[in-house]
């Protein structure tokens, strides 16, 4: 890795010092420690956990009889060729699943939801296997002070309760909906028997309005045969 790479090259700071830059030193100088951080993990802390655990199977007997109260005895203690040390840094960081578990839960589980044939294919657990890693890449490792595992009875007995819920608020909805409708259709039935009305009322207005100018008519010819003022009662 370079010096600018590691975030340690002085002379960038030469032509300036804008957060831009400073953030970007900063960001480099965090690889470089990850960089060690594995390292150191891999190789030198590997080592020495693999020797400390040699040396406890070489005297297995006199080191568990002063941790008897673990239930420990020396057939328990099994070699092994292998360790792998997990550090938090890198892609599997805390931060890192944070941000993972944020993209994850606010855009990629939404877009899922969108329609059934992608809902389909979404884990019942989906939802608490996200909240759980999240509470745990935060460091909280009490998650079950927050959270019902779904495969436990309780979390079963839990989803049958929720469901049952559910099922209450629909035909609550549905109970809802259908007293609306009769409001509507309530409503609207008095609104046709008032427009009726209103017609009717039209209609007879109408008719009144031509008798009158019959009758207007017939008084003006009358008036013309007679010569005089005529009124039609």
């Amino acid at each position: 890795m370079s010096r600018t790479a590691q975030g340690i090259n002085s002379d960038l700071f030469k032509s300036g010092n804008d957060a831009n830059k400073v953030a970007m030193i900063e960001q480099a100088s965090q690889k470089r420690i990850a960089y060690i951080a594995r390292r150191f993990a891999e190789t030198g802390f590997s080592d020495m956990c693999k020797g400390v655990y040699s040396l406890i199977l070489d005297n297995a007997e006199s080191v568990l009889s002063n941790y008897s109260y673990y239930n420990l005895t020396p057939d328990m203690l099994k070699p092994f060729n292998s360790l792998t040390v997990d550090v938090d840094v890198g892609s599997n960081s805390s931060t890192n699943t944070k941000e993972n578990m944020n993209v994850l839960m606010s855009q990629i589980m939404p877009a899922l939801y969108q329609t059934p044939e992608s809902k389909g294919i979404i884990n019942p657990s989906a939802p608490f296997n996200i909240a759980k890693q999240m509470l745990e890449s935060m460091g909280i490792d009490n998650w079950p002070d927050f959270l019902v595992d779904p495969n436990t009875p309780e979390g079963q007995q839990q989803a049958q309760a929720v469901q049952q819920q559910g099922e209450q608020d629909k035909q609550e909805a549905a109970r809802l909906t259908t007293v609306e409708e009769q409001k509507l259709m309530i409503e609207l039935e008095k609104q046709k028997v008032d427009i009726e009305a209103k017609i009717a009322k039209m209609k007879l207005d109408e008719q009144k309005f031509i008798h009158q100018v019959a009758k207007d008519k017939a008084e003006v010819a009358l008036e013309a045969s007679q010569g005089r003022p005529v009124g039609i009662g």
